[in-house]
């Protein structure tokens, strides 16, 4: 199994074969906050949940720019790292907020 940060160019290409996606969720993206990617094509980083410890784990939420979208620091903390980890964004689209997880 391959991290997010050694699957860059594939998931580039998913992500280019697959336009009218919107949400992007990651799991098992085995990064600490420094090394997350920003911004993925026309995606970015709205919420993530990192291994302060240990090995592997993480969430990660990549909301299209063109969205309004924050993040739900109230349901990433829900996390029990190790157990369950997740990340969390609200979004606006097509006049319907609603969260993602």
């Amino acid at each position: 199994m391959q991290s997010i940060g050694n699957a860059v160019d594939a998931l580039k290409h998913l992500l280019h074969d697959h336009k009218n996606r919107k949400i992007l969720c990651v799991t098992e993206h085995w990064r600490c906050e420094e090394e997350l990617i920003p911004k993925v094509n026309d995606l970015n980083l709205v919420s993530h949940v990192c291994r302060q410890k240990g090995k592997h784990g993480g969430a990660a939420v990549y909301i299209n720019e063109k969205l309004n979208s924050k993040p739900r620091k109230e349901l990433n903390d829900l996390s029990v790292i190790g157990q369950f980890e997740c990340a969390a964004a609200e979004c606006l689209l097509e006049n319907q907020t609603f969260s993602v997880l």
